[in-house]
């Protein structure tokens, strides 16, 4: 490998560990709030596997619950959704019928274009290229994750 494909990886590591860091502050921005274990338990973080990078989030167990409901007030059809897809964060989900209603508090939906938006200049600011140009190299997602 060279040295410049190198310091490329090297920095579309470092860009993707600074994209965690912002989706990280949206999802405690949009976590409940009544402990805090939810919102001190989120972390993330860059794996590569056969020159493939993926972002991951993780959190304590029952954010999953919070975030798309439990029993009558599940919302089955968004498990599994990217974040990107998620119906928006619903700061007030209400009470009512059994379980737990849907917060989506790992929804991006709202955010999708400005994330968008601030990733392109941090990858130009890296390369001095297009996004589009650099991901035709490289294959980047995010999963959702409990820990």
């Amino acid at each position: 490998m060279s040295r410049i494909q190198e310091q490329l990886d090297e920095g579309m590591k470092l860009v993707l560990e600074d994209l965690g860091v912002e989706i990280i502050n949206i999802y405690k921005a949009q976590a409940p709030r009544a402990t805090g274990k939810l919102q001190n338990s989120i972390r993330s973080k860059v794996v590569v596997k056969n020159g493939q990078y993926s972002l991951s989030f993780y959190y304590i167990y029952y954010g999953v619950y919070v975030d798309l409901g439990t029993y009558s007030n599940a919302d089955t059809a968004s498990y599994g959704l990217s974040p990107w897809e998620m119906p928006p964060w619903n700061a007030r989900p209400g009470r009512g019928g059994k379980g737990i209603r849907p917060r989506y508090w790992t929804s991006l939906s709202e955010d999708a274009q400005e994330l968008q938006d601030w990733l392109e200049k941090k990858v130009q600011d890296l390369v001095g290229t297009t996004l589009d140009d650099v991901l035709n190299g490289f294959t980047t997602r995010s999963q959702r994750n409990t820990a």
